[in-house]
């Protein structure tokens, strides 16, 4: 596993997916992303849904929600 970056998205998932975006960009082999609260993982969850990456790019998040995040 090689760790590509780190960004930091103030807790805005829309920042959050233009920030995926870029990644996916940027290397498209991409294989997983790791969320540290739930705005990374919508953002994330939302990009890779949305180019249609569910079960290639693993979206991972850590946070505490009434309603769990599906990619």
């Amino acid at each position: 596993m090689t760790l590509v970056g780190v960004d930091y998205n103030d807790d805005d998932p829309t920042k959050a997916q233009a920030q995926v975006e870029a990644m996916l960009q940027k290397y498209p082999d991409l294989g997983g992303i790791f969320g540290t609260n739930v705005f990374s993982a919508q953002g994330a969850g939302q990009v890779v849904q949305n180019k249609g990456l569910s079960g290639k790019v693993k979206v991972v998040a850590f946070d505490a929600t009434e309603t769990p995040l599906r990619c």
